[in-house]
Order: structure tokens, then C-alpha cells, then sequence
């Protein structure tokens, strides 16, 4: 920390935090390049989701360097990627740039590292949920990824239970201004609900196998 009349006496963490912010960037558009466009999940992303400087909880002036900053970042992968050479990466990014700087100082947290799930067109509920779709909406359903978690990946993952993601809307609009679902779209989806449960609890049979 220092008087901003006299930053030399301190060690500026925001210009610091800068270099991270624009390595990692860089990192992400290799990252882009060697994986390419997954089709279901498209392209793999890091994003510095919050920055503060100095971090909550500690006192801000206008005319005082903060003694440290700190960043959240939410990275989202896809097939193409290992979790622990991204962590590995990222790490030595870290490492490279203190190389440079004898004042650099960064720590990196991981603070969750959720699984990666996928299911088979022909589980039982993956197939049943398609032919619903079918059914209600005389379309042939279209097959995609979800690149946020649910709580489907976290039964998935731990307790090897089948899961889908099926719902209404488009994808992009969560956690936006004016998020929104349209009426008839969530009845509709109401319908495949419906459906989908009545099949799959039903008892098998010629008609549902």
C-alpha cells in the first residue's frame, strides 16, 4: 500500500493483475485455436467474471495504491481439454510473469472443479425424452451440450444416475437483463415433462420398451 502521490514506495498490484488479465487472455485464444469449435459446446472460454482492488472488506481511496487485488474467473472447457494441464498452464503463466518481476506476487485458487458428463442418444431417458419431443412438437429434436453445470452433473458424476438437460428458451439469455422463457414455449416443454415421465415410469412393454 501506498500514498498515490508517492507510488514508489508501494508495489502496484493492479498493473500486475493487467498482466495476468492479458496472459491468460492470450492463453484462451490458443486454447480456441487447438481445440477448435465443439459441437455441442462450442468454444472453450476463460473469463474474468470480478476484479477488486483492493478486495472487499478493506478500505478504498482514491488517492491510496492498494496493497493487493484480487480476481474471480470462471473457465469453462470442453472435450478437447484436461482440467489439470489447464490448472497446470495457468500456473505456469503465473510463474513466468514473477520470472520477469521480482515484485510480482500471485497466488492461484481453485475453488471448484466440476465434472465433465455426457450420456448416450440411446440411454432409456435420453431416448425417451427425444421421441416426447417428437411427439409434442412434430419436430425432430435437435441434440446440444450445455456449457453451465445443473444439478445433472453432479448425479451424473457422483452417482452415475442418467441425466438430460431438456428445457425452453434459447441458451444465451441466462443470468442476462430481461431474462425471459416464452409462454407457450414452457407449456410446451410443460407437455414433454409430462410425457417423458408417464414412458419412462411406465411398465415395459411391447409399446414401450
Amino acid at each position: 500500500m501506498a500514498h498515490g502521490a508517492m507510488p514508489l514506495t508501494g508495489i502496484n498490484p493492479n498493473t500486475r493483475l493487467a498482466r495476468i488479465i492479458l496472459a491468460f487472455e492470450e492463453y484462451e485464444k490458443q486454447e480456441k485455436i487447438r481445440c477448435g469449435v465443439d459441437p455441442y459446446l462450442g468454444l472453450p472460454s476463460i473469463t474474468f467474471t470480478v476484479i477488486q482492488s483492493p478486495p472487499t472488506g478493506s478500505p478504498a481511496q482514491l488517492n491510496v495504491m492498494p496493497a493487493e487485488a484480487i480476481a474471480y474467473i470462471d473457465i469453462r472447457t470442453t472435450p478437447g481439454q484436461k482440467h489439470e494441464i489447464v490448472k497446470e498452464k495457468l500456473q505456469s503463466i503465473l510463474d513466468n510473469l514473477a520470472d520477469n518481476d521480482p515484485d510480482f506476487k500471485a497466488e492461484l485458487e481453485f475453488i471448484e472443479d466440476r465434472p465433465v458428463v455426457s450420456i448416450s442418444k440411446d440411454e432409456p431417458i435420453a431416448a425417451i425424452s427425444a421421441q416426447a419431443y417428437k411427439d409434442v412438437t412434430g419436430k425432430n429434436p435437435i441434440w446440444n451440450g450445455v456449457p453451465g453445470a445443473t444439478d445433472g452433473t453432479f448425479l451424473s458424476a457422483w452417482k452415475n444416475i442418467p441425466c438430460i438437460v431438456n428445457g425452453p428458451g434459447p441458451r444465451h439469455i441466462p443470468h442476462q437483463i430481461d431474462e425471459y422463457v416464452e409462454i407457450d414455449e414452457a407449456y410446451e416443454c410443460a407437455k414433454i415433462y409430462a410425457l417423458t415421465v408417464s414412458r419412462f415410469l411406465a411398465p415395459k412393454s411391447i409399446d414401450n420398451p
